[in-house]
């Protein structure tokens, strides 16, 4: 999702792509379905590292994921990032109306046609669903298990990215995350739907940029 990312946002900027359990190079390990356990680990990791100003992105799932290591980070005394993207994702509270990752095969696949992110090719093959669909279920879960914290809010700049025709995140939804920062959130809507990040890329890699300029001439 991230390949090219590096040689668009240019030299002053590095960009780490974070790959889950399970997920290419890691494919057979053991997945997640905690996103307190993922976010930890990944909190961790960081901690190690002797990092300059940070700043995270995620994408649909992604999104919940930057949000809740930040705020990690920030319960074990480090510094928090300086800006949070969060894209295709809508606030915490507002997620458990639905129960993908219990329903049945055939219900599942169902509401995936819905983000018209897979070829149907893929979703009809009994061999590939067979692989993918327990990653999607454990995808699923991180989020439809995940209890935001109260009490803590983010204090950086925050950038808010969606689809204009995303059936599954809506406008209102997206600007709802407001209640979990500090300060002001910006929106910013792409003229496709869920998977925006993909089919316009080098329009949000540019958007990313400007984002990460505006933190760099406000320091």
């Amino acid at each position: 999702m991230f390949q090219g990312w590096q040689r668009e946002l240019g030299p002053d900027v590095e960009v780490f792509g974070v790959e889950l359990p399970g997920r290419g190079r890691r494919f057979g390990q053991p997945l997640l379905h905690s996103l307190d356990e993922l976010s930890n680990s990944i909190a961790k990791v960081i901690s190690g590292l002797n990092t300059k100003p940070t700043a995270f992105f995620g994408h649909s799932n992604g999104a919940l994921i930057a949000f809740e290591v930040a705020r990690k980070l920030s319960l074990l005394g480090l510094d928090e990032p300086k800006l949070l993207i969060l894209s295709a994702k809508k606030a915490p509270h507002l997620i458990l109306e639905k129960r993908l990752h219990t329903l049945s095969d055939e219900a599942l696949l169902a509401e995936l046609r819905k983000y018209n992110g897979t070829p149907e090719e893929v979703l009809a093959s009994p061999e590939l669903m067979e692989v993918f669909l327990p990653i999607l279920r454990a995808d699923f879960s991180l989020s439809e298990t995940y209890s935001c914290s109260v009490g803590w809010k983010y204090k950086g700049a925050v950038a808010l990215f969606g689809g204009a025709s995303d059936p599954t995140v809506l406008e209102s939804e997206l600007l709802a995350w407001a209640q979990y920062m500090e300060g002001e959130v910006s929106l910013k809507m792409f003229n496709d739907g869920h998977f925006f990040i993909n089919t316009l890329r080098s329009e949000v890699v540019r958007a990313v940029a400007r984002e990460l300029s505006e933190i760099t001439l406000a320091a």
